[in-house]
């Protein structure tokens, strides 16, 4: 089932949290989905924790057979991403697509021009999840740079495809690429990957790639952060060389408790406590009614993970990623 993003948006306003939510950032995500228009099955929200950062990215989902009709269908119920569609390429084998995809995630940057966005396209590889699991087969370097190709343009993929493979060559045992995305809201145009490894060979393995600075501080930040066994999810642009920034994510399942990590993320202060409750009230089921549908819809709130960045070895920011799950209520 897909759901409008505006009128899911607007119904969504009264519940968004005035801490992490200014009315200006509010009043710039409804620009921005106003003009994006479409559908979506999923949307949320990458709120920063600091002090006085009022950005919030907007974030919407689709399964890949959605996708793949957006962009056979232009002024369909998908997403308008431009008159160069890049999901219009994508779907030009919707098979294979759908076989190597099992979401796309675009995310609206809240400094996008709110008359023409251009999100940013990251797609979830099928079997990523499954390979964490211990089964499947997990797309390789080929398979990614075609979709990222589709996505990207030839002028555009050739920049990155030499840092690109070696994300695939020197992944550790155990390490997979969950995520290929293709920064296209951004100037310069990247790619992007989300990949999972052990923390413990984070910083061997972004050497190899070019990226010195997972150095004894910031290690002893993640291991502070992080579930002592499970592996770690990392992101880092990929271009002629990786970053400048990389990523780690805190799943809100698992390893330490949401409130411990908030607590930690206090006392490092990258998070205000007004944001932190505000984050840990975020999880909850509401009902509202969408105009145009007509009957009580259940709105699924949930934190999704929390990230925080780092750069030439020094700790940037924390930011919350607060999810909505729309679907029907049988109860008004």
């Amino acid at each position: 089932m897909i759901w409008p993003l505006v009128e899911s948006l607007n119904a969504m306003r009264p519940q968004l949290p005035r801490a992490l939510f200014t009315r200006r950032a509010v009043g710039r995500m409804l620009s921005i989905a106003r003009a994006a228009r479409g559908s979506m099955d999923a949307f949320g929200f990458e709120c920063r924790l600091a002090r006085g950062a009022e950005r919030v990215d907007l974030g919407t989902r689709l399964k890949p057979g959605a996708a793949a009709a957006s962009g056979l269908a232009r002024g369909g119920r998908g997403p308008d991403v431009g008159a160069d569609d890049p999901l219009r390429r994508l779907s030009s084998e919707p098979e294979r697509f759908c076989r190597l995809v099992s979401s796309v995630f675009l995310e609206y940057d809240a400094d996008s021009s709110p008359r023409a966005p251009t999100p940013s396209i990251f797609l979830e590889l099928r079997s990523g999840r499954d390979v964490e699991r211990g089964g499947g087969r997990c797309p390789g370097f080929f398979e990614v740079r075609r979709l990222l190709l589709d996505l990207m343009g030839p002028g555009r993929i050739a920049p990155c495809e030499e840092v690109l493979a070696l994300c695939f060559q020197e992944l550790p045992r155990g390490g997979v690429v969950l995520v290929a995305g293709a920064m296209l809201g951004r100037s310069p145009q990247r790619a992007r990957v989300s990949v999972s490894i052990s923390k413990n060979r984070i910083g061997a393995y972004l050497g190899r790639l070019g990226w010195p600075h997972w150095d004894r501080e910031v290690s002893d930040i993640v291991r502070r952060l992080a579930s002592r066994r499970a592996p770690v999810v990392i992101d880092f642009d990929v271009g002629a060389r990786v970053g400048p920034k990389v990523g780690v994510h805190f799943p809100s399942a698992g390893g330490l408790s949401v409130r411990h990590l908030l607590d930690e993320l206090v006392g490092l202060g990258l998070c205000t406590t007004a944001k932190r409750r505000a984050v840990l009230a975020w999880p909850r089921v509401t009902t509202v009614r969408l105009r145009r549908r007509g009957w009580p819809c259940r709105f699924e709130r949930y934190l999704n993970h929390v990230k925080v960045t780092f750069a030439g070895g020094e700790v940037c920011e924390a930011k919350a990623y607060l999810g909505v799950a729309p679907g029907f209520s049988l109860i008004g």
